[in-house]
């Protein structure tokens, strides 16, 4: 009988785990073959190959190895070539560290009738597969161990055999049509994008897919961590599962755990090994966001990448649920290969009234924190200071962490702005009713508690980060003498109209000067003109087509294309808490003219990794752009000294190992009283 499937796994080393996958697939499976693509793993041998050999009938074998590490994409497109080159009509992308299960084929088949790329009910043993089984089976007791999963699954086929439950699917296991993987292809040669190594590919995928998508609940199989992945993984904690094949000690101590859906296992020194957290955020991506959803996303991979269990609570409008893609809409959603749930909650009715709307939304997202911690214990919660998110607090027997970012409070005491009496009172009693206060800036901390009247509280200062990998310099990028570039939100108080009057100034002076602003505008218009139509007329019309706008562009594919370009980074901003803007430019090696206002100093040593100015007067940033356009030996030295500072400060895996310590303080020490001055975590 002809072979129906094409098995791709991509491996590198955890060869233990490639071993149990392979015996369940020969052991359980008839018609396939297996495709087996190892991406330069460091401990390939001529044994491992042996023992692979001796597990899989070479007739149903297709090895090939990568010589270096080229990521899973590279391993999918491969896989996905020689499954068209085999002529079979199903592929199935597989992770190493998976168990195939009694069955698996013919209802994966079954359900590709149904629908056009499917995948299976289970995953690692996560919160959201845990509450479905509670659901469909009364009396459960959950257990996070494979083991117990894996038995409980067969127990509930009666119960659910046949159906098909639309939703997003999981990178760790997708199958479709050979010719359907094709016809949703990246371009003519890839499947996936071959730009990813690794992060996003699959939910890129799934949003470009033209067909229905479905998961089979009478499919099975089983996860135990992301070891697919290669070099990907910085974190050498992230390829060490909860349970590992062969190790019944280890199970057994699993299954004899307490009987919550998340663990609190121990190691010898009795701190916890994994994590469970709650972060409450309204803008978290692909919503539209700002810093904050940002920091939160990457905060939120980091710590799943870590092994931590965390989900991501918010409230949003009607409006940004019904534009957010397939997959991102309300309900859990799994991250690849880690336990990430993003939980979006409908806002409430307008009709009674903007303050009676606020309460209604922050007592429905306290409700929500309550309910999820009596169902799923939690070992903290996170919120921003913005917004006063939660003004009664959290459960009250775990920590509540408040996050000084950037309170509509702080803003309008550092801008003598008058501001909404009633969302400063709600955020004054956000910070009142944190257990632990972190800032992303001394300069935060220490403003935000004095408008709160609250001088003196104890606060952990955690700088933002950035991806230095992504924000990097680049040989094959040339610089454009002359360039300057500002990245930020069109807004009055991001020094945009000072800048454009200092531009005024160096046009006149160097005749290669030009300015590239990116940014939306995020004002409303005023006299039926836009914000933007303001700031094209503030250039001088001599000036103007050295000015360019462009809009709004993605931070890690648009924006880094013009910070590497650039001469000089401008980013005169009135008042920041931090200013991730300036620190991504700083990454990639560019000299940043940022706010001597604020943070600034902490961020930029003044004429060593970048320049300090005055943000009110368009003289002083005149004068700095011009003396680092008469410099530009000087200029590229201050670039590579504000490189090297990001490295050693504001680098994104430091900065999520900082976090997680200060998680664990937050969890091993009473509320306390510490120096009334802030310290730096």
């Amino acid at each position: 009988m002809a072979d129906k499937i094409a098995v791709i796994i991509p491996t590198y080393g955890q060869f233990d785990y490639v071993v149990k996958c392979l015996e369940s697939l020969v052991r359980l499976t008839a018609e396939y073959r297996c495709v087996l693509i190892d991406d330069g793993s460091p401990d390939w041998n001529d044994a491992v190959r042996e023992r692979i050999a001796g597990i899989v009938p070479p007739e149903r074998l297709h090895l090939e190895r990568f010589e270096t590490n080229r990521g899973l994409t590279a391993a999918w497109n491969r896989g996905l070539h020689l499954a068209r080159e085999l002529d079979l009509p199903y592929v199935a992308l597989v992770n190493s560290d998976t168990l195939f299960t009694p069955g698996w084929l013919p209802r994966t088949l079954a359900a590709l009738e149904k629908v056009d790329l499917v995948g299976p009910m289970s995953n690692a043993p996560g919160e959201h597969v845990q509450q479905q089984i509670q659901r469909l089976w009364p009396g459960y007791q959950p257990d996070d161990s494979p083991e117990a999963l894996a038995e409980v699954s067969w127990r509930l086929l009666r119960q659910c055999a046949g159906r098909i439950r639309p939703g997003v699917i999981n990178g760790f296991w997708m199958a479709a049509r050979t010719a359907t993987w094709w016809a949703n292809a990246f371009d003519a040669a890839h499947v996936f994008n071959p730009a990813h190594r690794l992060t996003g590919n699959e939910t890129e995928f799934q949003k470009r897919f033209r067909g229905r998508i479905g998961t089979a609940a009478d499919v099975f199989i089983f996860h135990y961590r992301s070891v697919s992945r290669g070099l990907e993984n910085v974190d050498p904690q992230y390829n060490v599962g909860a349970f590992r094949p062969g190790d019944s000690a280890r199970s057994a101590a699993s299954r004899s755990d307490s009987p919550a859906i998340w663990r609190r296992r121990t190691g010898a020194s009795g701190a916890r090994q994994r994590l469970n957290l709650a972060l409450v955020c309204d803008e978290f991506p692909p919503a539209p966001h700002g810093g904050t959803g940002a920091s939160y996303h990457d905060l939120a991979h980091a710590l799943v990448a870590r092994g931590h269990r965390v989900t991501v609570v918010g409230v949003y409008r009607p409006e940004v649920l019904s534009r957010l893609p397939v997959g991102a809409e309300p309900g859990p959603v799994s991250s690849s290969g880690g336990a990430l749930r993003v939980v979006r909650l409908r806002r409430s009715p307008s009709w009674p009234g903007w303050q009676l709307q606020m309460l209604a939304d922050r007592w429905r997202l306290k409700r929500w924190l309550h309910r999820a911690h009596r169902l799923v214990p939690l070992d903290l919660i996170e919120a921003s200071d913005y917004g006063g998110w939660l003004p009664w607090g959290g459960p009250p027997d775990i920590a509540l962490i408040i996050r000084l970012r950037g309170s509509n409070l702080f803003f309008d005491h550092e801008l003598n702005r008058f501001g909404c009496a009633f969302e400063h009172l709600l955020e004054r009693q956000t910070v009142l009713r944190a257990t632990h206060l972190a800032a992303v800036s001394a300069y935060a901390a220490r403003r935000t508690l004095d408008a709160c009247g609250l001088p003196g509280r104890p606060v952990t200062v955690i700088p933002n980060a950035v991806d230095t990998d992504v924000f990097s310099p680049s040989e094959q990028v040339a610089e454009q003498p002359g360039l300057v570039v500002f990245v930020n939100s069109l807004n009055p108080k991001k020094g945009i109209e000072e800048l454009l009057d200092a531009m005024n100034r160096v046009c006149a002076q160097r005749p290669e000067a030009r300015l590239v602003v990116i940014g939306a505008d995020t004002q409303p218009p005023r006299n039926g003109r836009s914000y933007l139509d303001m700031l094209r007329e503030r250039v001088r019309p001599e000036f103007r087509e050295r000015i360019e706008f462009t809009g709004r562009l993605d931070r890690a594919t648009g924006v880094i294309g013009y910070l590497r370009r650039a001469q000089i980074c401008c980013l005169p901003s009135h008042m920041e808490t931090f200013g991730i803007a300036a620190v991504e430019a700083m990454a990639v090696g560019k000299p940043v003219i940022y706010s001597r206002t604020g943070p600034g100093p902490e961020i930029i040593e003044d004429g060593v990794t970048g320049l300090l100015c005055n943000p009110f007067d368009p003289a002083d940033i005149a004068a700095k752009i011009l003396r680092l356009l008469e410099n530009p030996a000087w200029a590229r030295q201050l670039g590579n000294a504000a490189r090297a500072r990001v490295l050693e400060h504001f680098d994104r895996q430091r900065w999520a190992e900082r976090n997680v310590a200060f998680y664990r303080e937050c969890l091993g020490a009473a509320r306390s009283a510490l120096p009334p001055t802030p310290t730096q975590g």
